[in-house]
């Protein structure tokens, strides 16, 4: 038996390392599988997601890094991408070229506040709260429950390999007293969820 990888975030976008360092950290390991899995560009800036213009010399580095490697290590690229329903015809058309062993589909955002700025779940808890409070009355259960409707958006439509954190929203929600996810109301949703993920044939991750 051995450890494969495929969600995983270099230098291109916020990961603390270049693909050379976790490819020889991952040999140095025993893992024989593994992928890497930037975060795909948004239609507006953020610090944590790669730039449009990056992809050329990202796809070049591994190119480079598969080949030199390729006796010791099997090597896939790949992206995380981001859905959103806004922009989901912006990011098929900058996927449309890409040459790409896999994707990887998460939400790391979802409604818009009325800044015009999308709701990040992913950031700073103070962001999250506010952004709680400002769409959903500080309901955690209604934001909850409107995450997991838009996971279930994105499981339709496909076009992707695997699905990323599916319980994301859990990294702020579970500080709020209504939000437990032993409760059966979570637990339902989580449970419909990974069934329509087992239908779809993807991968959870």
């Amino acid at each position: 038996m051995y450890w494969s990888n495929y969600h995983s975030h270099c230098s291109f976008c916020d990961g603390k390392s270049s693909m050379a360092d976790f490819i020889l950290f991952a040999i140095a390991k025993n893992i024989k599988n593994y992928g890497f899995s930037s975060h795909a560009p948004l239609p507006f800036l953020t610090h944590w997601t790669m730039l449009a213009s990056d992809f050329p010399d990202y796809h070049l580095e591994f190119e480079r890094y598969k080949k030199k490697y390729k006796d010791q290590i099997n090597l896939f690229l790949g992206l995380e991408i981001d859905f959103m329903e806004d922009f989901t015809s912006e990011m098929d058309a900058f996927l449309k070229d890409k040459k790409l062993d896999y994707l990887i589909s998460s939400i790391h955002y979802l409604d818009k506040l009325s800044n015009g700025h999308y709701w990040t779940i992913d950031g700073p808890f103070e962001e999250f709260d506010k952004g709680l409070k400002e769409l959903f009355r500080c309901d955690i259960k209604a934001a909850t429950y409107r995450y997991y409707e838009v996971v279930s958006k994105m499981i339709d439509k496909g076009g992707f390999d695997i699905v990323g954190h599916v319980d994301k929203i859990t990294l702020h929600g579970r500080h709020y007293r209504d939000f437990d996810h032993k409760q059966s109301w979570y637990k339902n949703l989580i449970g419909d969820t990974f069934q329509k993920i087992k239908d779809k044939g993807l991968i959870l991750q």
